[in-house]
């Protein structure tokens, strides 16, 4: 961006111009004291090429006379910072080996290299079989983030007690919502990794409506073959 002191001498550029032109460029044929300078304008092109010449030189030295400065402008957009609930199946089918070395170390390690790439979003995470349970409320401690997913195994939830099994992706959407609705971030996103179907309690699609409703974005990972 070109920027002046004082803009107003930029008119006076034209107008020394014309009168330079009218009453003092040098005319055709004209006699010239000096032998050397009369021979050469008598070629029509030179006399242009002075013209020019002198025109360029009268601009730049009205342009240093009024303090010229050329500033670069940058224009930066800034990233709005998100909340994001992770929401991780922990149940006994990602023991399955059908992926190495199996789909919850896969699912892990997945979950791990997107909190690596985050600078300002706030992360928390949701680990559910038959029930969620909210294991990280909201928060920008990224490393710490990664050891608690390090550390998850379907054995934090006793499976082998009445409602803790099967897949109940239903109300861990909606432990997600109610998570968001405290939430003052414009930017609200859930992450829903998983190895299969709800088999238990409602369809998720409901709990899913409501999450659009909030204008809550919710993106579905599939672990396994």
């Amino acid at each position: 961006m070109i920027s002046f002191s004082y803009p107003i001498v930029l008119f006076l550029i034209p107008i020394v111009l014309t009168i330079w032109y009218v009453f003092f460029r040098e005319k055709f044929w004209s006699i010239y004291p000096n032998p050397l300078i009369a021979k050469y304008l008598k070629n029509p092109k030179i006399i242009y090429f002075l013209w020019v010449t002198r025109s360029i030189l009268v601009s730049l030295i009205f342009l240093i006379l009024i303090w010229t400065s050329i500033t670069r402008q940058v224009t930066t957009r800034n990233k709005i910072p998100q909340d994001i609930m992770i929401i991780f199946d922990i149940s006994l089918s990602m023991l399955a080996e059908d992926i190495s070395p199996n789909r919850i170390e896969v699912a892990k390690s997945v979950v791990r290299d997107f909190i690596s790439s985050r600078t300002s979003d706030r992360i928390g995470l949701i680990i559910f079989a038959g029930k969620p349970f909210v294991s990280i409320p909201f928060s920008t401690d990224y490393s710490g983030i990664k050891n608690v997913v390090s550390w998850l195994s379907p054995y934090l939830i006793r499976q082998d007690l009445p409602g803790l099994s099967w897949t109940n992706i239903w109300d861990a959407i909606l432990l997600a919502n109610m998570n968001h609705s405290g939430s003052k971030s414009p930017e609200k996103s859930v992450i829903l990794l998983t190895d299969g179907r709800a088999n238990v309690w409602i369809d998720p699609i409901i709990a899913a409506q409501e999450s659009e409703q909030s204008h809550i974005k919710i993106y579905t990972i599939g672990i396994g073959s």
